[in-house]
């Protein structure tokens, strides 16, 4: 008997370009509230609701067009039966599409510290890189201060820098890290490029608990501070268990290049993260002024 991958792959999907619609639509739903005016994020309480309403009646078209296809449709279908009802929900009363949003907040934040939280393990494997390209083991070790260098100064100037605009903190821990990988990259040419790369990439280290912990101050305030960012410490414990062995067996088929690229990417992903949350923490408290 095929399995269900195979009988998909061998059997045409009919309407395959509903889930396209879909995911497309939850991004544009994203990049129209951090593009958008400030009184977006009431807008975004109504796009919140078609957005799951669209994507709830398309996932039910798919699942019955399928059912002879897709062994599992009937889950398919479930599912959409079920975005769909919550948003006629929200729909129906858009206050609490407005109560979910900074839920949806929190799980952006989940998201930015698992991402910080990977880039920083990277630590644990740079000292092989640096031996990989050539450079000696007293050298490894040397860069490996210079990213602790790094990571004081940083946790000490990122608290100082977030106290005048939270935008500026994020902006500079990633971009800091963002260079430190690059003259990392660069790093074969000369042991300065290996040190400053070191330095710069510890101030996206001290990033990790710096900027997590002052955006869920800054999006959510003093009130519920501690109960919040307790459970955004247990994304980061839990990202950097993972990573720190997913990083290694990427290190077993990929080259180190490639690894800090990745680094990169995630990098530039967590500061668009941070724009995105400011932006609609900003947005929330002018609604709530109005």
């Amino acid at each position: 008997m095929k399995t269900s991958f195979l009988k998909i792959i061998n059997n045409s999907v009919k309407h395959w370009y509903l889930h396209l619609i879909s995911g497309l639509l939850f991004i544009a739903t994203g990049i129209y509230t951090f593009a958008s005016p400030l009184e977006s994020y009431l807008a975004l309480s109504v796009i919140f609701s078609i957005t799951f309403l669209v994507s709830g009646i398309g996932e039910i078209v798919f699942s019955i067009s399928n059912r002879n296809e897709i062994d599992s449709w009937g889950w398919n279908l479930v599912f959409g039966i079920f975005t769909l009802l919550v948003g006629v929900l929200l729909i129906v009363k858009p206050e609490i599409s407005v109560a979910m949003l900074p839920l949806y907040v929190f799980y952006v934040l989940l998201v930015f510290a698992f991402f910080m939280i990977a880039v920083s393990t990277l630590n644990l494997f740079l000292p092989t890189y640096v031996i990989s390209v050539g450079f000696s083991v007293e050298q490894s070790a040397f860069v490996a201060s210079a990213i602790m260098l790094g990571v004081t100064i940083g946790k000490v100037l990122l608290g100082s820098i977030n106290d005048r605009s939270s935008l500026a903190g994020v902006l500079t821990s990633t971009g800091l890290g963002i260079l430190g990988f690059v003259f990392l990259l660069l790093g074969t040419a000369g042991m300065i490029w290996m040190t400053i790369g070191g330095f710069l990439f510890g101030w996206a280290y001290a990033g990790v608990t710096v900027e997590t912990a002052l955006l869920v101050r800054t999006v959510f305030g003093t009130k519920d501070y501690s109960k919040i960012f307790s459970n955004i410490s247990i994304a980061l414990a839990l990202g950097g268990a993972i990573m720190a062995g997913a990083w290694g067996y990427l290190a077993d088929f990929l080259n180190f290049k490639i690894i800090l690229s990745i680094g990169i990417v995630l990098l530039l992903i967590s500061g668009l993260i941070g724009l995105y949350v400011l932006r609609v923490n900003k947005n929330n408290s002018y609604a709530v002024q109005q």
